[in-house]
Formats: C-alpha cells, structure tokens, sequence
C-alpha cells in the first residue's frame, strides 16, 4: 500500500512539473484609436525563462512571431510596422505567410531572461481601444531561443489543467487495476 501511495505521488509530481508551465514568454498589449479606422498596437515581449529543451537551461529570447498577423489584422507587406532599436521583421506576405516575424539582429539585442523590451508595433484597420495592457492570447504567437533557435509556442493554462488533470486520473487507474 505504502509503495503504491509513493509511486502514485512521483508521477501526479512528475505531470505537474511538466505541464505547470504555460507560456516561456508573454506579450502584453495596449491597443490605441488613431481615427479614420485606424488602430496603434503596441506590444512588450517579456522573457519568463525560455527553457532550451536540450540542455534544460534559459537562454535569453531572439525572436517573436505574431502568427495570425495578416488573417487577424489584416497585415501585408505595405503595412506600418515597427520593431525596437536592434531587432528587424519580416511582414506578412498573404496568401503564402500569414506571421509577422520578428527578429534580433544581434545577441545584444536579445530579450534577457527576467526581462522585457517594448517597442514592438504596428498599424492596422482591425480593433478595438486597449488602453489597460493585455496579455495577448496564447496559440496567437511563439518565441525563439537566441542559444538554441528552437521556436516554442506558449500553450493555454486550461489545457495545462486539463493534461494535468487526465495524466494524474490514468496513473491512478493504471495503480486501481494492477493491484
């Protein structure tokens, strides 16, 4: 009984370790009426400890791609779009790329772990006035590792639960039925 207890209790501790974190880094935004339709997004990327898979260490962040830019904002290649001091993009160019990616375009101008950077825009004629800061939804972009180049996507708490939630339930079945 005491064995099953303990077994029980590493894998429900395992799952939770596995599962507990959500996203490796979030982005906040604001969302400014300019008039005549047109609408300022202003985004800050902050670094939560992206985890390199391989070796299991943070590393600083080097990328952000906004996944749905064109078939959410309607981006293109004409659109204004602004990235911070060091860092370029690549705009979205439909009906082939739907991201606007951005990038940094020197490790010094990475996100280090523990931090932010602002500076992340653009202009478009989808919207609605944000003016609290937002944390943008999840499945909406990913990070890149500036060490490993490994591109992640953050997954939503309630999947997290849910995994967590059915992994603990078969250890707890496969435990009932081997005894």
């Amino acid at each position: 009984m005491h064995d099953r207890f303990v077994r029980v209790t590493l894998y429900a501790s395992v799952l939770i370790l596995a599962v507990g974190q959500s996203c490796w880094a979030e982005v906040i935004y604001t969302v400014k009426d300019l008039g005549g339709g047109l609408f300022l997004y202003k985004f800050t990327l902050i670094d939560q400890g992206f985890i390199n898979p391989i070796t299991g260490l943070p590393e600083p962040v080097s990328g952000l791609n906004l996944l749905h830019a064109h078939s959410d904002f309607g981006l293109d290649e004409t659109s204004t779009i602004g990235a911070p001091s060091g860092w370029d993009f690549f705009a979205p160019l439909p009906p082939l790329v739907d991201e606007l990616n951005f990038f940094s375009l020197s490790p010094s101008a990475d996100v280090p772990i523990g931090n932010s950077l602002e500076g992340f825009s653009f202009q478009s004629t989808v919207g609605v006035a944000v003016s609290i800061p937002t944390i943008f939804p999840c499945g909406h972009y990913d990070v890149i590792g500036s060490i490993s180049n490994t591109q992640l996507s953050c997954v939503p708490e309630p999947a997290s639960l849910i995994l967590m939630v059915i992994g603990i339930g078969l250890v707890w079945y496969s435990t009932i039925r081997s005894t």
